[in-house]
């Protein structure tokens, strides 16, 4: 998921570099659905293809889509070059601008260093260095990590009570590995007909810090009525989880990519490398941690307590994309 996750996010930064603030809002929402529709039919498919050529053949047919995805990307990246659109051509002017500079303040001027401070090479930067700049200069992009910390975190505890409920509700395996798959293509059917139906029009009388506040305040709702009941059903349950996923695959999607198109190659490039990728799996790592160490400390939840917990996630989720919006 998190290499996924990785490859997806650079494949947003190439269109979030080469389309305007207006062609985003256009184009954004139809090509999230575009996504959803391959994942919808991948999910309603699965059951099937495992029957026809197993395991193995799923795993050959998933290289050689990432063989596709890989050379669509370089055609991509090749017209770019071609037709004078390039997005790292500024990172590449930038660095070039660097290592030109030093030779034009000291041309003509006699310099005298020693060997080791005219070879010593520039010292990388470390991540947690390259977060600072990059929170520093783009505060924005700061807000929007605690958001997905936030975001993240909510997401893990939804799913570790909606995989709890639904191993209680489905003792059988295959039983339950057919409902799941069902449950996750209803999510990208239903997140096709929001990014295909309703976000593009949505989007011209909508600001986006709206979107931001209404997403948290829809999971505010639905988590905390799930945690008046001392035993909430499946229903219910897999209500919220949807309800969160469909939000975190259609418009909380869109509304990411939105908040990168204004700014520079390179805040863009390194704030997916650190948001999108380190952010992501930090929240959802941390809260299992966290989730960890209370069973360990107080013993197993029961689901009124999770849901308790999920109700304080999304009051978090809500502070962050307050802040953010």
């Amino acid at each position: 998921e998190a290499y996924v996750q990785l490859l997806t996010s650079q494949y947003w930064s190439f269109m979030s570099s080469v389309l305007t603030p207006t062609q985003s809002s256009k184009w954004f929402a139809p090509i999230s659905g575009l996504t959803s529709i391959t994942s919808a039919v991948a999910g309603w498919t699965m059951a099937l293809c495992v029957e026809k050529v197993g395991l193995n053949g799923v795993l050959i047919s998933s290289g050689l889509l990432l063989s596709t995805s890989l050379f669509f990307t370089e055609r991509a990246y090749t017209l770019s070059e071609e037709h004078g659109f390039n997005p790292a051509d500024e990172l590449i002017k930038r660095n070039e601008s660097k290592q030109q500079s030093p030779a034009a303040k000291n041309k003509g001027k006699k310099i005298e260093s020693n060997d080791n401070e005219t070879s010593k090479p520039e010292e990388e930067e470390g991540m947690l260095s390259k977060a600072s700049n990059l929170f520093g200069r783009a505060p924005v992009l700061k807000s929007l990590f605690m958001e997905i910390l936030a975001c993240q975190g909510l997401s893990t505890l939804l799913n570790v009570l909606f995989v709890t409920k639904l191993s209680q509700s489905m003792p059988d395996d295959s039983q339950r590995a057919g409902w799941m798959g069902k449950f996750f293509a209803t999510i990208n059917v239903i997140s096709c007909v929001l990014q295909f139906g309703i976000l593009p029009p949505l989007m011209s009388v909508v600001e986006p810090s709206t979107l931001w506040r209404l997403m948290p305040l829809i999971m505010v709702g639905l988590t905390s009525l799930q945690a008046l009941d001392v035993d909430p059903s499946l229903l219910v349950i897999s209500g919220s989880f949807m309800a969160m996923k469909t939000m975190e695959f259609s418009v909380r999607r869109m509304l990411d990519e939105l908040v990168y198109v204004p700014l520079d190659f390179d805040s863009r490039y390194l704030g997916k490398e650190i948001i999108g990728v380190f952010g992501y799996r930090f929240g959802k790592s941390g809260m299992s941690l966290a989730l960890s160490g209370l069973t360990s400390l107080f013993g197993n939840f029961g689901l009124q307590k999770l849901s308790y917990l999920t109700t304080g996630a999304s009051f978090m989720w809500l502070t962050t994309s307050w802040q953010l919006s």
